[in-house]
């Protein structure tokens, strides 16, 4: 714009006055229009609200479900780590190989550390009741006279349970080799 130039005129209406009908409108109309958009507004408004508090329930869903999802991958990561030292225990029990302090000590501190976060291990000992409710079958060994068939002949890998307020919860059942009469 130049320096002398006069600003643009800006048209306004007068409170009240339409664009389309070219009068005055009267108070009760003023009123009635006002009315209706402030109840829009509050229509908008309370829907906003209701979206946000929906968002609000899904972003602390997800945030509770965080932790226990680190949690749970912690805990398989301790069951894998678990089973491995457990299966080069029992190689070194019934095997040729001398039992290494070191690998029996990890595995006794391994559970003492899963004890201290309520989790149970499970481990059946050769020649107990099978139970069921704690254990699942891998395979059947051939019975000695002197052994009681389904009894446990082998654990396989141990279970896991969860001890709290509520109860136990069976994590993983153990797995075992049970004893078959044929």
């Amino acid at each position: 714009m130049a320096p002398d130039a006069e600003p643009p005129v800006e048209s306004h209406r007068p409170p009240g006055e339409t664009a389309t009908e070219g009068r005055a409108r009267s108070p009760q109309e003023a009123f009635d229009a006002l009315r209706g958009s402030i109840e829009a507004m509050g229509r908008r408004i309370g829907a906003l609200g209701e979206t946000t508090e929906s968002l609000r329930r899904e972003v602390r869903e997800v945030l509770a479900d965080e932790p226990a999802e680190a949690a749970r991958a912690m805990l398989e990561s301790l069951m894998r780590l678990h089973d491995i030292v457990f299966t080069r225990v029992t190689s070194m029990e019934g095997g040729p190989e001398r039992p290494d302090g070191f690998v029996v000590n990890l595995l006794a501190n391994l559970e003492g550390e899963l004890l201290r976060q309520n989790i149970v291990v499970i481990r059946p000992h050769p020649g107990e009741r099978v139970n069921l409710d704690v254990m699942s079958f891998v395979d059947a060994a051939p019975c000695a006279w002197w052994r009681q068939p389904d009894t446990v002949a082998r654990v396989r890998q141990c279970g896991f349970a969860q001890e709290d307020d509520r109860g136990v919860r069976i994590i993983r059942k153990a797995r075992v080799d049970v004893y078959r009469r044929t």
